[in-house]
């Protein structure tokens, strides 16, 4: 179907699919809908701004899923997945073996892989009786009947009946106008979609119309990169390996680190109480120790802003927050997943260990520097291998501290460890390549990631990880932290 009229279907696909994706179209038509799958544009239309229009008028969107999309990160396919998921109409496919990329995988997605022979097109028919032996086609079928409603044969039936129904109305007022009492009805209601809201790259924003309410978000983009270390890099530890690659859709990222300011009010509005204590460095002698009134609000330390990072957090902590700013703002809120926290850590670095050189990394990272390890009483606790230089902060530091990294991300090394979504694995063998995190049904150890105040270099790589699990009490330290994500969103 071309652009001149809305479609009730919208189906996205890379052009290589093109051959599966047209049997599939004329099956889709000839149950009796209508169908936008790219077949032929406008002469002199911007082919993105039309297929934003057809998607966003389309009642149900079909995701053709492939190796090829999965091969192409950058591919319209994905943005096009981000809006159905938006919009609550995606239908997921598949014609290959493949799976469905986080954040899509909570969708259901039926099956329409080759079931004769090698033909990786089959059927080749354009009609839909060859589809009828195809189990996930009768499902597909189903699934469309859910979300779109009627065919348009159905509709032009319906309108006939409408305009009977309505004249018969009408009558019925008139009577009652004369005195045989007046009927109120209500003879069709139109659903409107809401206004979606599109973003650039690198475009920030917040939810709420109070700047101190809400954290500030970045756009990342999609991309890939290699994450971990290669076995022959001097300080890769073995549970950075082995090193793969990773294909991500675009999302945001808080800017910074979740604030002291920020948390008081999630614990303010809730009531939230942070039960069993906080590791501090109470003696600031090097070594933490169990404080039972630690948390939050008593790190040990003194902060001087509530834009400092909020730290004393546990993993629970974390997760308890962003399902408050989710409720709060209506937008699906996160952690970031561990891969999706050295991509934007990285920034499109492929190679070095560091953001920055040993001695300029003082102007990025809030780590343990020359001074900050000399202060350290106790000798033997002091860190091995400082930042050479003297940042000036001897624990957490405030947000305009230090320089933005290449997405304009602040304190992703140094300063807090973060807290992300993933379960600990001492390897990367079990992995996700889509930006997923790692999850185990019981799960007693979550991923740190990034150093902190309390770290010396080793600890501050891109691919460094550890997790933190206490001898008993919660697993909250004065140095872990977290910030969040969210891939609810639709990015031009």
């Amino acid at each position: 179907m071309g652009l001149g009229s809305p479609a009730q279907v919208f189906i996205g696909y890379r052009r290589a699919d093109r051959p599966a994706v047209s049997t599939l179209a004329h099956a889709i038509e000839n149950l009796g809908y209508s169908v936008f799958w790219d077949e032929d544009l406008v002469a002199g239309d911007a082919w993105h701004e039309s297929l934003d229009r057809r998607i966003l008028s389309a009642k149900a969107t079909i995701i053709v899923w492939s190796q090829e999309v999965l091969n192409t990160p950058e591919s319209p396919v994905w943005r096009e997945a981000t809006i159905a998921n938006k919009r609550g109409n995606l239908l997921n496919v598949i014609i290959d073996d493949v799976g469905i990329p986080f954040p899509f995988s909570r969708i259901h997605c039926e099956d329409l892989c080759p079931r004769v022979g090698g033909d990786r097109y089959w059927p080749r028919s354009k009609g839909n009786d060859a589809w009828d032996a195809h189990p996930g086609f009768q499902k597909l079928s189903d699934a469309l009947k859910r979300k779109v409603g009627a065919t348009e044969v159905e509709i032009r039936k319906r309108k006939k009946s409408a305009v009977w129904v309505a004249l018969a109305t009408i009558v019925i007022a008139l009577i009652g106008v004369l005195g045989w009492g007046a009927i109120r009805f209500e003879a069709f209601r139109q659903t409107q979609t809401p206004p979606i809201t599109l973003y650039a790259q690198g475009e920030a924003f917040r939810d709420c119309d109070e700047p101190s309410q809400c954290p500030e978000m970045v756009v990342v983009p999609s991309g890939s990169f290699v994450m971990g270390q290669a076995r022959d890099e001097s300080l890769r530890e073995s549970d950075e390996a082995p090193a793969h690659s990773v294909q991500l859709a675009a999302f945001a990222v808080s800017r910074f680190e979740i604030s002291r300011g920020e948390f008081s009010r999630f614990v303010g509005a809730t009531n939230y109480v942070q039960a069993g204590g906080c590791w501090t460095d109470v003696d600031h002698n090097g070594g933490f120790t169990q404080n039972a009134n630690g948390g939050f609000t008593n790190v040990g330390f003194v902060q001087g802003s509530e834009t400092e990072p909020a730290v004393c957090i546990s993993w629970d902590d974390a997760v308890a927050y962003v399902a408050w700013l989710s409720r709060m703002t209506s937008r699906q809120y996160r952690l970031l997943s561990e891969s999706e926290w050295e991509y934007v850590a990285r920034a499109g670095a492929t190679s070095g260990d560091y953001p920055a050189t040993a001695r300029a990394l003082c102007r990025i990272a809030n780590g343990s520097d020359t001074a900050g390890s000399a202060a350290i009483t106790r000798v033997q606790d002091r860190v091995r291998d400082p930042v050479p230089c003297d940042d000036g902060d001897r624990w957490t530091a405030e947000r305009t501290d230090y320089d933005p990294n290449a997405f304009g991300l602040v304190h992703l090394i140094g300063n807090a460890q973060e807290w992300v979504q993933d379960c600990y694995a001492n390897t990367y063998d079990r992995a996700p390549t889509d930006g997923g995190a790692f999850q185990l049904v019981d799960c007693e150890r979550h991923v740190l990631r990034g150093g902190s105040w309390y770290n010396g270099m080793r600890d501050l790589r891109y691919a460094a990880r550890t997790f933190y699990r206490p001898p008993n009490g919660p697993a909250r330290r004065s140095d872990t932290g977290f910030r969040i994500a969210t891939s609810d969103l639709i990015v031009r």
